[in-house]
């Protein structure tokens, strides 16, 4: 399940996703979540509970491919499971 939102007046084209896994507990995607994007608690526990029901999630949007990939690398080098996807074709592109 994998949500575009508007920033800005624009629509964003590239999404991270985040996807349920076997490896990671919910505590660590919250804190993950927490360090990445300064989210408090709430913000990150709400995440990785849609995560967790749903399969995966788009946790965040951004224009540029180049910046998603750089989240998208950091969340992998936590150890979550994570793809990117354009909102142009809903394909995922890594």
């Amino acid at each position: 399940m994998t949500h575009a939102r508007k920033v800005g007046g624009k629509k964003p084209l590239f999404g991270v996703v985040v996807m349920n896994d076997n490896y990671n507990s919910f505590d660590q995607v919250i804190a993950t979540f927490q360090e990445i994007f300064n989210w408090d608690i709430t913000q990150a526990g709400n995440c990785a509970n849609i995560i967790h029901n749903a399969g995966e999630y788009a946790v965040k949007w951004f224009e540029s491919q180049k910046v998603a990939m750089m989240y998208a690398k950091v969340l992998m080098a936590k150890g979550l499971s994570v793809k990117i996807i354009s909102n142009r074709n809903e394909e995922s592109i890594s």
